[in-house]
């Protein structure tokens, strides 16, 4: 199965464990299903690593009698699929020291790897992309009267959603499931450590959570109360004006991607220049969009932002 993919079949004389290979039952309605909810025999597919379904989105099928057969992942299977496909929720950092400087260190430094073996970590999505915790030690504050004035506590990403269903869909798949999305905060700081903040997860919700489906279409629906805490906004340490970009996780090799990136310096001067990022080579690029410090973040009237693809709303406790 892993071997030869045009003959669908196990070619090699031994397998060994591999802890990127995932099997999930999909069933209709884009959900996972229960074991214990099949009768019978049920289809097989096999999505592998290096396909790029975009392109090629025909993909082997094992039928329930044993034949092969194919299909397109365009198509929602009406009744359960098992899916043989590459993990998504564990992300592989190589050991040698040289090659995890192009990894998200920072984050997982104090994170515990969930299998290693002899060249590699691998580390759940979340601790990879510091899924909670704040970040930034400033005090927050500052005197020209804006939200953030008023109050010091730590900026918080509250709600989101995708633009429409074509990004959902473009970003995350139903063969995959559940979204991953990050996101990596840019700001006006002067120190290069602070210029460009660690990637943060939203927490891992189900794809139903996303959309809101009826009989015959489905939306993308707004997930409330993401709780998930930025950093504390000090205008004098980051700035006045930040820049936020989302992404969607896929597994992949790492890619370094240049940016052009506006934000605001403390006194208030805009600034344009290259930042540089490394991400998966395969991650779903959402977009971003500018922040300024003097938006509303608290209330019913906090200002609700688009990147074009992504949505999102911040606010500040009181």
């Amino acid at each position: 199965m892993f071997g030869n993919q045009s003959k669908f079949r196990i070619t090699e004389p031994s397998l060994e464990f591999d802890p990127l290979m995932q099997v999930a039952l999909r069933g209709p309605e884009e959900q996972l299903a229960n074991f214990t909810d099949i009768e019978g025999d049920i289809p097989v597919l096999y999505v592998s690593p290096s396909q790029d379904l975009e392109a090629d989105p025909i993909v082997p099928m094992i039928t329930e009698n044993g034949e092969v057969s194919e299909w397109d992942i365009r198509t929602i299977p009406a009744t359960p699929v098992l899916v043989i496909s590459q993990n998504e929720r564990l992300v592989k950092v190589p050991k040698n020291p040289a090659a995890r400087i192009q990894t998200v260190d920072s984050c997982i430094q104090s994170a515990t790897p969930y299998f290693s073996d002899g060249a590699n970590d691998y580390y759940f999505y979340t601790d990879y992309f510091c899924g909670g915790g704040s970040i930034g030690e400033g005090p927050g504050g500052g005197t020209s009267g804006c939200d953030r004035d008023q109050n010091s506590n730590p900026d918080k990403l509250d709600r989101a959603k995708f633009e429409n269903m074509t990004w959902l869909n473009q970003a995350e798949g139903w063969l995959d499931g559940t979204p991953e999305v990050y996101y990596i905060l840019f700001t006006g700081s002067s120190q290069p450590n602070l210029a460009q903040l660690p990637p943060k997860a939203l927490p891992i919700l189900d794809r139903s959570k996303w959309k809101d489906c009826g009989v015959f279409s489905c939306n993308p629906e707004w997930v409330y109360n993401i709780n998930l805490e930025m950093f504390n906004w000090d205008p004098q340490i980051y700035g006045r004006a930040v820049t936020i970009r989302f992404y969607e996780y896929d597994p992949g090799d790492s890619e370094s991607r240049q940016y052009s990136i506006s934000v605001k310096d403390a006194n208030g001067n805009t600034q344009t220049f290259t930042q540089t990022v490394n991400i998966s080579n395969n991650d779903f690029d959402l977009f971003g969009t500018p922040i300024d410090y003097c938006d509303d973040v608290t209330g019913l009237d906090r200002k609700i932002y688009t990147t074009g693809r992504f949505q999102f709303a911040i606010k500040i406790d009181g």
